[in-house]
C-alpha cells in the first residue's frame, strides 16, 4: 500500500469513529436510579426523596426493597434529600448528563447509630444578682430537662436550652442541678452554683415611681444593712442620717422645688464589702413632660387610673396623648385633623371627639369614639339636632350620659346603642333675663361617677349649680350665688368647690347632703383647683398657686413655688395630680402633698430664716 492509500485509509477509519460517538447535550433525558440501604446492607422501604433541578421538583419514596428511579426531562443540576424517621438524612448533589442514566446508591444509618448530645456547659457559677445564660447544647435528637431548684427557669428554643437564675435574697449560698435526658438513653447534667446574698440593690427612694410619701425627709432605702461612705449633690457634701435598721439614708439638708429634681451620689458599703455607687435624681414629682399650655388643654384620667390622656392645640393641629401614670411615659398618641371637642366616657373606657360638620342645610356632630387603652378607633355616630352642636357631654359607669346640645339638656345613653333625646325642658334651668338661654354650660361628674354637676353663669353673674342623679334621673340645684364661679368636683366624693377670686374664699359643698363650707383662699387668689383626698377621707384642695389648703381646718400649706399654675387635674381616685406648669406638665402622687407637705413647709421656714 503506498503513502497516499494508507493516509486515505486513516482518514476513513478517523471519520467513522467521530460519527459514532454520541455528542451529549443538557436537553436530552435522563435518568437517577439506585437503592437505598441500612448500614447491613438491607433495603429500606419508604425512603422520601425529594429531586429538585432547575425545572421540577419532585417528591418519590423508595420501594419494598429500597430501590428507586427518578426521570428527568433533561440534563443539569439535580439537588437530592433522603430522609425518613430513625435514620439520619442525607443530601447530595450531582449534575446529569443529557442521555445518562446514572446510579446512585445511598446508606442511611439509623438515628441510635449516629445519635449525639453534647453539652458544652457542665458547671455554671453565677453571682447573686441573677443571670439568664446559655447551656451550648449540640445535637440532632430530643431532650427533656428537669430543674431542681425552684430559684432556675429554663427554656428550650430549638435545640438549645436557656438557664435563667433569679438573684440571692438568702444569705447563703446555693446549689443546684439541671437534669438532661435525650433519645436512646443519652443524659448528661448541668451543675449551677450561685453566691449568697443578699443583694444590695435600691429599693426605694424619692422620686421613684412607685414610692409612697410617709417620709419626712428625702431618702433612700437598701435591701441590707449598710454604711455610708459618701453623698454629695449639687457638688456639696450632704448630711446623713441612717434608719434604726440601716437601710435607710436619710438626708438633712436637701432643699427640694417641687418642680425640679436633684441629682445625688450616694456611696454605700454592705457589712460583707460588697459597695454600690448610687447615681439618684432626687424629686418630689413621678415624671414630666413637655406639653405647652393652650386655652384648649384638657386631662382625661382613665376610670382605672391607668392612664391620663391630654389633648394638646400645637398651631393648626391637635392631638390627643396618652401617658402611663406609673411613669408617665407616652404611649400611642391620637391625631386629630379638624377642631373638635373631646369627652371621656368611663362605661366603655372610651374618648369621645366631636366634630361639626354642615349637611343640607344645617350643623350636626360627628361623634368618633376610641379606645382609651389601646388608642384604637372604635366606631362613629352622629347626632342631629336641628342644627344644634354638643358643646358638653358626660357619662356614668352605668352609660347613661348628658350632653348639651344648643339650649337644651339631652339624655344619652351608651349602653343603649348611644340613644338619646331632650332630658328636661324645666324653666329652672333657663336664664330668666334672657329667653333660651341654658344656663348650666358645663358638666362634671363627681361621686364615683354616679352624680352629674351641671353649672354655669345668667346675665347677671350669678353661679347656678345643678345635680343630675345617673340612677334616679332626679334634676336638682345645690348652689346659687353672685361671684362665685369656676366649679371643681371631686370624683372620688361628693364634693363640689366655688370660689371667688375678690373675697378670697371658696366654698366645700356636699352634693349629696348640699352642707358647705366657707373656707379661705391663699391671698395670692386661685385660677382653679384640684381635689384630693387622703386615707383617713379628709379633703385637700390643691390651688393654682400651688397652695394646699385642709378643709377640715381651714390651714393653708404654701409650697415653695411661686406664681400660678396653668393647669391641675387630679384622678377619679384622687391619688394623682397632674399640674401643667410653664409648659411642662407633672405627675405627682397625692400623698406628696397629703404627707410630705411638712418637709416642704419646714423648707419654706429655712428659706425664709
Amino acid at each position: 500500500m503506498n503513502y497516499y492509500s494508507a493516509f486515505k485509509l486513516a482518514l476513513i477509519i478517523l471519520l467513522l469513529t467521530l460519527t459514532s460517538c454520541v455528542i451529549s447535550s443538557y436537553n436530552d433525558p435522563c435518568s437517577l436510579s439506585g437503592k437505598v440501604t441500612d448500614s447491613a446492607g438491607k433495603g429500606i422501604s419508604n425512603v422520601i426523596i425529594i429531586a429538585e433541578s432547575a425545572l421540577i421538583k419532585d417528591t418519590i419514596k423508595t420501594s419494598s426493597d429500597g430501590s428507586y428511579i427518578i426521570n428527568f426531562l433533561n440534563g443539569g443540576a439535580v439537588d437530592l434529600v433522603f430522609s425518613k424517621t430513625g435514620y439520619t438524612g442525607i443530601s447530595s448533589n450531582l449534575v446529569l448528563l443529557g442521555g445518562e442514566k446514572k446510579v446512585l446508591d445511598i446508606k442511611l444509618n439509623a438515628l441510635s447509630e449516629d445519635a449525639y448530645f453534647n453539652v458544652g456547659l457542665k458547671e455554671k457559677t453565677i453571682l447573686n444578682t441573677g443571670e439568664t445564660f446559655s447551656a451550648g447544647i449540640s445535637t440532632n435528637v430530643s431532650y427533656e430537662y428537669e430543674s431542681m431548684g425552684a430559684w432556675i427557669t429554663c427554656t428550650k428554643t430549638g435545640s438549645e436550652l436557656y438557664i435563667k437564675c433569679d438573684s440571692n435574697e438568702t444569705s447563703e449560698e446555693r446549689i443546684t442541678t439541671v437534669i438532661l435526658r435525650a433519645e436512646y438513653n443519652l443524659k448528661d447534667t448541668i451543675k449551677i452554683k450561685q453566691l449568697a446574698g443578699p443583694v444590695l440593690r435600691i429599693l426605694d427612694y424619692l422620686g421613684k415611681n412607685n414610692t409612697s410619701f410617709p417620709q419626712t425627709r428625702p431618702f433612700v432605702t437598701f435591701s441590707r444593712e449598710i454604711s455610708v461612705l459618701s453623698a454629695t449633690g449639687s457638688n456639696e457634701n450632704l448630711s446623713v442620717e441612717l434608719s434604726e435598721d440601716k437601710r435607710t439614708v436619710y438626708f438633712s439638708n436637701i432643699k427640694l422645688n417641687a418642680f425640679s429634681s436633684m441629682p445625688i451620689q450616694l456611696k454605700v458599703v454592705a457589712s460583707d464589702g460588697i459597695q454600690l455607687t448610687c447615681n439618684l435624681d432626687v424629686k418630689l414629682y413621678v415624671n414630666s413632660q413637655f406639653i405647652p399650655p393652650n386655652n384648649g388643654q384638657k386631662f382625661f384620667f382613665t376610670n382605672d387610673n391607668r392612664y391620663v390622656w391630654v389633648y394638646t392645640i400645637n398651631g393648626f393641629s391637635s392631638s390627643l396623648r396618652q401617658f402611663s401614670c406609673i411613669d408617665f411615659k407616652e404611649q400611642t398618641p391620637i391625631i386629630l385633623t379638624e377642631s373638635s371637642n373631646q369627652f371621656y366616657n368611663s362605661y366603655n373606657n372610651s374618648l369621645y371627639v366631636v366634630t361639626y360638620r354642615y349637611f343640607e342645610d344645617r350643623y350636626v356632630s360627628d361623634v368618633s369614639i376610641y379606645n382609651a387603652e389601646t388608642s384604637a378607633f372604635t366606631s362613629r355616630f352622629t347626632i342631629d339636632s336641628n342644627g344644634n352642636t354638643i358643646s358638653a357631654m358626660a357619662f356614668s359607669d352605668s352609660g347613661y350620659g348628658l350632653m348639651i346640645l344648643g339650649d337644651k339638656l339631652f339624655y344619652i345613653d351608651s349602653s343603649d346603642s348611644h340613644k338619646w333625646g331632650i332630658f328636661s325642658s324645666s324653666t329652672i334651668l333657663y336664664d330668666p333675663h334672657q329667653y333660651g338661654w341654658l344656663l348650666p354650660r358645663y358638666i362634671e361628674m363627681c361621686n364615683s361617677n354616679k352624680t352629674f354637676v351641671l353649672y354655669g353663669e345668667d346675665t347677671s353673674g350669678t353661679i347656678s349649680v345643678y345635680t343630675v342623679s345617673a340612677e334616679t334621673k332626679v334634676l336638682a340645684r345645690i348652689f346659687n350665688s353672685t361671684g362665685y364661679h369656676l366649679v371643681t368636683t371631686s370624683n372620688s366624693g361628693a364634693i363640689a368647690l366655688y370660689y371667688y377670686d375678690i373675697l378670697n374664699s371658696i366654698i366645700c359643698q356636699n352634693v349629696l347632703t348640699k352642707t358647705s363650707k366657707t373656707l379661705t383662699l391663699p391671698s395670692t387668689g386661685t385660677r382653679n383647683t384640684a381635689l384630693l383626698l387622703a386615707e383617713d377621707s379628709t379633703p385637700y384642695i390643691l390651688t393654682s398657686d400651688f397652695s394646699v389648703i385642709t378643709v377640715n381646718d381651714n390651714t393653708i400649706q404654701k409650697f415653695t413655688h411661686q406664681g400660678e399654675c396653668y393647669y391641675i387635674k387630679s384622678s377619679n381616685d384622687g391619688k394623682l395630680v397632674l399640674v401643667n406648669n410653664n409648659g411642662t406638665v407633672y405627675l405627682f402622687q397625692s400623698e406628696m402633698f397629703t404627707k410630705f407637705n411638712n418637709y416642704i413647709k419646714s423648707l419654706v421656714s429655712t428659706k425664709k430664716n
